[in-house]
Protein backbone atom coordinates (compact mmCIF):
# COMPACT_ATOMS: atom_id res chain seq x y z
CA UNK A 1 0.00 0.00 0.00
CA UNK A 2 1.99 3.20 1.16
CA UNK A 3 -0.38 6.05 -0.12
CA UNK A 4 0.82 9.29 0.65
CA UNK A 5 -1.35 11.29 -1.45
CA UNK A 6 -5.10 10.24 -2.56
CA UNK A 7 -5.90 13.30 -4.51
CA UNK A 8 -7.12 11.33 -7.45
CA UNK A 9 -10.34 10.33 -5.40
CA UNK A 10 -11.48 14.07 -5.74
CA UNK A 11 -13.03 12.98 -9.38
CA UNK A 12 -14.89 10.07 -7.88
CA UNK A 13 -17.68 12.12 -6.49
CA UNK A 14 -20.47 9.23 -6.33
CA UNK A 15 -18.27 7.26 -4.25
CA UNK A 16 -20.10 5.29 -1.51
CA UNK A 17 -17.80 3.30 0.48
CA UNK A 18 -13.81 3.87 0.64
CA UNK A 19 -11.57 1.89 2.55
CA UNK A 20 -7.96 3.53 2.49
CA UNK A 21 -6.24 0.95 5.30
CA UNK A 22 -2.95 0.69 6.13
CA UNK A 23 -1.34 3.76 4.54
CA UNK A 24 0.67 6.53 5.28
CA UNK A 25 -1.91 9.10 4.92
CA UNK A 26 -1.59 12.23 7.03
CA UNK A 27 -4.82 14.52 5.49
CA UNK A 28 -8.25 13.68 4.75
CA UNK A 29 -9.03 17.10 2.55
CA UNK A 30 -9.36 15.53 -1.24
CA UNK A 31 -12.21 13.10 0.20
CA UNK A 32 -14.28 16.90 0.70
CA UNK A 33 -15.97 16.53 -2.43
CA UNK A 34 -17.17 12.96 -1.59
CA UNK A 35 -20.74 13.79 -0.76
CA UNK A 36 -22.45 10.65 -1.60
CA UNK A 37 -19.81 8.75 0.62
CA UNK A 38 -21.59 6.26 3.17
CA UNK A 39 -18.82 4.22 4.29
CA UNK A 40 -15.21 5.54 5.19
CA UNK A 41 -12.02 3.51 7.02
CA UNK A 42 -8.83 4.68 7.01
CA UNK A 43 -6.97 2.83 9.92
CA UNK A 44 -3.43 2.52 10.22
CA UNK A 45 -2.46 5.71 8.80
CA UNK A 46 -0.61 8.69 10.06
CA UNK A 47 -3.64 10.88 10.79
CA UNK A 48 -3.02 13.03 13.82
CA UNK A 49 -6.82 14.50 13.38
CA UNK A 50 -10.25 13.46 12.66
CA UNK A 51 -11.61 16.46 11.54
CA UNK A 52 -13.04 16.57 7.93
CA UNK A 53 -15.17 18.78 5.66
CA UNK A 54 -18.86 17.67 6.86
CA UNK A 55 -19.76 14.75 4.67
CA UNK A 56 -23.99 14.70 4.28
CA UNK A 57 -24.64 11.24 4.30
CA UNK A 58 -21.52 9.07 6.04
CA UNK A 59 -22.87 6.85 8.15
CA UNK A 60 -19.60 5.13 9.57
CA UNK A 61 -16.18 6.12 9.91
CA UNK A 62 -12.79 4.02 11.18
CA UNK A 63 -9.83 5.55 11.98
CA UNK A 64 -8.66 3.08 14.08
CA UNK A 65 -4.43 2.61 14.94
CA UNK A 66 -3.76 6.30 13.83
CA UNK A 67 -2.28 9.07 16.33
CA UNK A 68 -5.47 11.00 16.73
CA UNK A 69 -5.16 13.01 19.61
CA UNK A 70 -8.75 15.34 19.92
CA UNK A 71 -12.25 14.57 18.66
CA UNK A 72 -12.60 18.20 17.49
CA UNK A 73 -14.34 19.02 13.79
CA UNK A 74 -16.04 15.57 13.41
CA UNK A 75 -19.75 16.67 11.93
CA UNK A 76 -21.51 14.29 9.96
CA UNK A 77 -25.06 14.55 10.52
CA UNK A 78 -25.94 10.62 9.49
CA UNK A 79 -22.41 9.67 11.25
CA UNK A 80 -23.98 6.45 13.45
CA UNK A 81 -20.86 4.69 14.26
CA UNK A 82 -17.29 6.21 15.02
CA UNK A 83 -14.57 4.15 15.59
CA UNK A 84 -11.23 5.15 16.92
CA UNK A 85 -9.47 2.61 18.77
CA UNK A 86 -5.80 2.56 19.56
CA UNK A 87 -4.87 6.57 19.18
CA UNK A 88 -3.82 9.14 21.57
CA UNK A 89 -7.21 10.76 22.80
CA UNK A 90 -7.08 12.19 25.98
CA UNK A 91 -10.64 13.61 26.42
CA UNK A 92 -13.70 12.83 25.02
CA UNK A 93 -14.87 16.77 24.47
CA UNK A 94 -15.40 17.82 21.01
CA UNK A 95 -18.54 15.48 20.67
CA UNK A 96 -21.97 17.39 20.79
CA UNK A 97 -25.54 16.16 20.18
CA UNK A 98 -26.09 19.23 17.91
CA UNK A 99 -23.37 17.94 15.50
CA UNK A 100 -23.86 14.34 16.28
CA UNK A 101 -27.26 14.03 16.73
CA UNK A 102 -27.38 10.02 15.01
CA UNK A 103 -24.34 8.97 16.84
CA UNK A 104 -25.19 5.77 18.64
CA UNK A 105 -21.66 3.50 19.14
CA UNK A 106 -18.85 5.07 20.23
CA UNK A 107 -15.71 3.03 20.26
CA UNK A 108 -12.63 4.75 21.91
CA UNK A 109 -11.06 1.46 23.32
CA UNK A 110 -7.24 1.38 23.62
CA UNK A 111 -6.71 5.45 24.14
CA UNK A 112 -5.12 6.71 27.17
CA UNK A 113 -8.90 8.85 28.53
CA UNK A 114 -9.28 9.80 31.94
CA UNK A 115 -12.63 11.39 31.81
CA UNK A 116 -15.75 11.19 29.98
CA UNK A 117 -16.63 14.49 30.90
CA UNK A 118 -18.18 16.95 28.08
CA UNK A 119 -19.66 13.89 26.08
CA UNK A 120 -22.58 14.96 24.92
CA UNK A 121 -24.02 12.85 22.75
CA UNK A 122 -27.85 11.90 23.75
CA UNK A 123 -28.67 9.11 21.51
CA UNK A 124 -25.24 7.03 22.46
CA UNK A 125 -26.04 3.14 22.78
CA UNK A 126 -22.95 1.84 23.09
CA UNK A 127 -19.69 3.21 24.50
CA UNK A 128 -16.70 1.16 24.39
CA UNK A 129 -13.89 2.46 26.52
CA UNK A 130 -12.03 -0.64 27.52
CA UNK A 131 -8.14 -0.12 28.09
CA UNK A 132 -8.25 3.08 28.27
Amino acid sequence: RGLTDISLLERFVHLRYVDLSKNKLKDLAPLSNLTQLLWLKVDGNLLTSASMQELPYLQVISFDRNHITDLEGITHPLLATLSLKENKIQTVLGLSHDQLFSLKVLELRGNKIKTTAGLGVSKLKKLYLVRD
